[in-house]
């Protein structure tokens, strides 16, 4: 997966502001109304910086350790800064909108740009469809949230979501569960048997799931549908010394027995054309539902390095620290970790 994040921010990043350092970057030598454009999305992160310390808003410990958490906090701030960015380009365009106007314009127009963006050719090396909509999902996502703050009360509402932020994606993709206050619930996997150990244990995330489900459903809006009604999971990997095989687990909570049922046919459907594509690592798995939950258990083998000739990788730094933003050296998405439940689930073996 590295092989596709690494040209993916390479490439795709013309500007960051890193709040650890307050410093803006911009790339020169693009379109003069395009740098202009990224100009004022890079200066809006620093003004919310100014009022909000995005350093401690992003690196908290916590933060860190919670990639879910992460990905919603990377949502507010780059949903906030894509809705200035509007506004900013649609006045360098000569139109006389407000900030209201702009909120008040149906949300599901900007979905094509989704469309529109797997679509291009975002790297000059192949990039998956559902990677290009996670590298997106802040900045359209985030903007369903921060517009629908705004619809309520003004910029003082969008600032009152820095001073109690989202907790989840499942907040973001459904800003009404973030102003209701849906409690989120934590469910539990049994402990692992020895000799086995935990990899990694973390949320997955109602935007994870729908993810999945999209690559293999191949069904935008059943996969949202199918996703929509998470309660809170947990998704855990682990492995035993003396065996070949890892042992993905997941428990997802609903909020209903429907709900659950309806999220657990579409991942054993999934999950079954999952089995059976071509050129991916073979899997055995479940997928069970016991009234509002549904368990998953996936195994499959521990990859094997790459004898497959292709460029020479770039030195590993010796600490990884998740980062901001549109920083390009950015590897959290759902974290530091390269072997990732969804790495596990939609890459394609090598070699």
């Amino acid at each position: 997966m590295q092989s596709w994040l690494e040209p993916l921010y390479r490439q795709q990043i013309a500007g960051l502001f890193d709040p650890r350092t307050r410093t803006l970057y911009y790339r020169e030598g693009g379109e003069e109304g395009l740098g202009r454009m990224v100009l004022a999305h890079e200066l809006a992160h620093a003004l919310v910086d100014q009022h909000f310390d995005l350093k401690a808003f992003m690196y908290d410990p916590r933060v860190q350790k919670e990639s879910e958490v992460q990905l919603a906090r990377q949502a507010l701030a780059e949903g906030d800064a894509f809705l200035v960015t509007l506004v900013y380009q649609w006045r360098q365009w000569g139109q006389d909108v407000s900030v209201q106007d702009i909120v008040d314009l149906d949300p599901s127009l900007l979905e094509g740009t989704i469309g529109a963006a797997s679509s291009l050719g975002f790297t000059d090396e192949p990039v998956p469809d559902w990677l290009v909509r996670l590298f997106l999902s802040p900045y359209l996502d985030g903007y369903r949230l921060v517009s629908a703050a705004y619809r309520r009360g003004g910029w003082e509402a969008v600032n009152d979501l820095y001073r109690h932020p989202p907790e989840t994606t499942e907040q973001i993709l459904h800003p009404e569960s973030y102003f209701q206050q849906e409690p989120v619930q934590h469910p539990r996997l049994p402990d692992v048997n020895p000799p086995a150990r935990v990899e990694f244990s973390e949320v997955f995330g109602e935007l994870s799931w729908k993810l999945f489900l999209e690559h293999f459903l191949q069904d935008d809006a059943a996969a949202a549908q199918a996703a929509e009604g998470w309660d809170g999971d947990q998704a855990r990997l682990s492995s035993a010394p003396d065996s070949d095989v890892w042992v993905l687990e997941a428990v997802t909570v609903w909020d209903d027995e429907r709900e659950a049922g309806e999220f657990a046919a579409a991942l054993r459907k999934a999950l079954d054309r999952r089995r059976r594509t071509s050129g991916l690592w073979p899997i055995r798995y479940s997928a069970e539902q016991h009234g509002n939950e549904v368990r998953m258990k996936v195994e499959g083998p521990t990859p094997k390095p790459s004898t497959h000739p292709g460029p020479t990788p770039h030195p590993e730094p010796k600490h990884r620290e998740k980062s901001y933003g549109d920083f390009a050296g950015r590897e959290g998405i759902w974290g530091t970790r390269e072997e990732s439940i969804l790495s596990r689930l939609l890459c394609k073996k090598k070699g």
